[in-house]
């Protein structure tokens, strides 16, 4: 699977990638998606931060990913589903939690 992990923090960037890879998959891992290019296109963006929810709301704008899983803080899981999330996990995050 395609997964495009848009987080800016590196230490949990660097895990994530790094576990993701080892289960098989595809990551491209970037640090931020504003800009004037299309954000990458996959199966699945897993979107972390401390606040992810204008990453989904851009990246389901552009429809480039087939599925958006935010990685939000307690409480915060309404805001990022609202934002165009299809689902979210209350961060931290294991890979086992992401490859379910």
């Amino acid at each position: 699977m395609r997964i495009v992990l848009v987080e800016p923090r590196a230490a949990p960037r660097d895990a994530l990638s790094e576990g993701l890879r080892a289960l098989g998959h595809e990551v491209e891992a970037i640090v931020d998606i504003a800009g004037p290019d299309l954000p990458p296109a996959g199966d699945l963006a897993v979107v972390g931060g401390p606040d992810p929810v204008e990453a989904c709301a851009l990246l389901r704008r552009t429809g480039r990913v087939r599925w958006i899983l935010a990685l939000v803080a307690a409480g915060r899981s309404r805001v990022a589903l609202d934002a165009g999330a299809h689902d979210c996990l209350i961060e931290p995050a294991s890979i086992p939690d992401i490859a379910l």
